[in-house]
């Protein structure tokens, strides 16, 4: 896109950019993984455990891309 602005990118610059976002988001979710997981703890109810398991497909999901990324 900012090469249609007439800036240029580094050759695999933007590679480098979508690596560090994939890393942070990973790094945010595995953050809110412990905490649903702390909150089920504490609670024991079936809620937070869906959760949890909705997190943990998430964390794979953004594993699996940045692996593959």
């Amino acid at each position: 896109m900012l090469a249609l602005l007439g800036h240029e990118l580094p050759p695999f610059g933007w590679l480098e950019i979508l690596r560090a976002q994939l890393v942070a988001l990973l790094g945010l979710q595995v953050t809110k993984l412990l905490a649903i997981f702390r909150f089920a703890c504490r609670a024991g109810l079936l809620l937070s455990i869906a959760l949890l398991g909705y997190e943990v497909t998430q964390l794979l999901a953004l594993l699996r891309a940045q692996l593959l990324a």
